[in-house]
């Protein structure tokens, strides 16, 4: 068994090893255009453990909780498009699900692939998951 002062070593060298990963620079393209639905589409069919599949994961819940969160706040302006409407995704749907509607809705849209992937993934959500009032 670990004791606690062992296992708190552990931890605090582990946590220096990533603090010391973070004062490097990572690569970036250099240009800051929009990632594409296409581009969107092929870190999305990445295996499981890549880390295209990981940039397609991150993108999805960031883009589910920008929208929520733009919804909420109703925000506007800075160029920003008028907020969506809500979504009303059933609490038992996972990341994994919306990732399969996703790469539905690109697969059945392929005149889209080629637009920002945020609107894109905006459109298919808003297909998926209205808001019945």
């Amino acid at each position: 068994m670990v004791s606690d002062i062992a296992l708190y070593q552990r931890v605090k060298k582990i946590a220096a090893a990533g603090a010391v990963f973070l004062c490097f620079p990572l690569p970036v393209e250099s240009d800051s255009r929009d990632v594409t639905g296409l581009e969107l589409m092929g870190f999305c069919s990445a295996a499981e453990v890549t880390a295209r599949a990981g940039f397609c994961r991150g993108y999805v819940r960031g883009m589910l909780e920008g929208m929520s969160a733009h919804h909420d706040r109703n925000i506007t302006g800075h160029g920003a498009p008028a907020a969506p409407g809500p979504l009303c995704i059933a609490e038992q749907t996972s990341l994994s699900d919306i990732i399969k509607i996703l790469m539905t809705y690109l697969a059945a849209h392929p005149a889209e692939r080629s637009g920002p992937a945020t609107s894109v993934f905006a459109t298919a959500m808003q297909a998926k998951f209205p808001c019945v009032q």
